[in-house]
């Protein structure tokens, strides 16, 4: 499996933890709140990715949730790669 086939799994992977989420909380409040979502771009002139954050306010048990979802890439300046440690991808999948 590619590098991007991982990255993509990864993504859908955390965007389904979100809706999860979401839905898990909506369903607590009885489906009578509902969540506003807003989408971001890291850039808009070059593709680096986004997220999108989905907030719940006034809501009979919870007063306000967030809950986000962030995917960016670009490249790191070569000093800040040194600091940062490695993470093997298969504890991400």
């Amino acid at each position: 499996m590619n590098l991007e086939t991982k990255k993509d799994l990864t993504s859908n992977w955390f965007k389904t933890l979100q809706n999860a989420f979401c839905d898990d909380i909506c369903k607590l409040e009885k489906n009578k709140f509902k969540f506003k979502s807003t989408s971001w771009k890291r850039s808009v002139s070059k593709d680096e990715g986004g997220g999108e954050y989905r907030i719940l306010q006034n809501g009979q048990i919870f007063e306000k949730v967030g809950v986000n979802f962030s995917k960016v890439y670009g490249k790191f300046p070569k000093q800040f790669q040194k600091k940062i440690p490695p993470i093997p991808l298969a504890s991400l999948l």
